[in-house]
């Protein structure tokens, strides 16, 4: 009964139905159960209310500890969170739960199908792909006059914001990504909304105030000086910040 209880959308998440299947999870070591408990709380995280953040954590915490009993139970959740990104459907959700398992990575030892996901590009590009696919679906719901405040169950100020965010565990793990183009192209570039150019001079800020890689701070200066020699429209912009 349980098992099915999750795979309506918008339904409540019960945290005493959450404990109690995480409890099972560790009956007896069974791989069966444990993979039924992992069907389990991806529905809880895909199809519950949006707005229960604090409840998702408690999930993803769970979850997170079910699947370190083995890699394939990782890359499980993995393969899930990769589809998610591709289909540009539950994104946010699947950014926050690959974010914990790098930190993960940093406080243990190596997990194969997280440090598999990071070789050769693999996160880079499919998170490049989703940032674009995404303002063009913005974009086209702007230009058909729909309702920017519900995206993928967030805003379209929150969509930019937490992509940002995870942004910035991109630019740690590849140092040499041209992140300012990506952040051009999307939020300066016929942005979706003019209030998104703001949040490129933000980020940028936030970068050169709050970064401590050296690296990173030089891109961004040669990158900004640059910017500004070939975009001279832009310099209206930059006096107001």
């Amino acid at each position: 009964y349980m098992l099915n209880t999750y795979k309506v959308e918008g339904i409540d998440i019960n945290i005493t139905e959450i404990d109690l299947v995480y409890d099972l999870s560790s009956v007896g070591e069974n791989e069966d159960n444990i993979d039924k408990c992992i069907t389990f709380f991806t529905n809880c995280l895909l199809n519950s209310k949006s707005t229960e953040d604090e409840k998702k954590n408690q999930i993803i915490a769970k979850l997170i500890n079910i699947t370190n009993k083995g890699d394939k139970y990782i890359k499980k959740i993995i393969d899930m969170c990769v589809d998610c990104i591709k289909s540009n459907k539950h994104s946010i959700l699947a950014f926050d739960i690959l974010n914990k398992y790098l930190f993960e990575m940093n406080n243990r030892e190596y997990i194969a199908p997280m440090s598999e996901l990071i070789q050769d590009n693999k996160l880079l590009n499919i998170f490049i792909d989703n940032f674009k696919a995404y303002k063009t679906t913005a974009k086209e719901i702007s230009e058909k006059k729909g309702d920017l405040n519900n995206i993928d169950g967030l805003s379209h100020f929150n969509n930019l914001r937490l992509r940002c965010e995870f942004l910035k565990v991109i630019i740690q793990l590849y140092e040499d990504f041209d992140f300012i183009q990506l952040l051009i192209e999307i939020l300066l570039t016929e942005p979706v909304l003019k209030e998104d150019k703001d949040m490129f001079f933000q980020f940028i800020h936030n970068l050169l105030t709050q970064n401590d890689n050296d690296k990173v701070k030089k891109k961004i200066v040669n990158e900004i000086f640059e910017l500004f020699d070939k975009k001279s429209e832009l310099i209206g912009e930059i006096t107001n910040h």
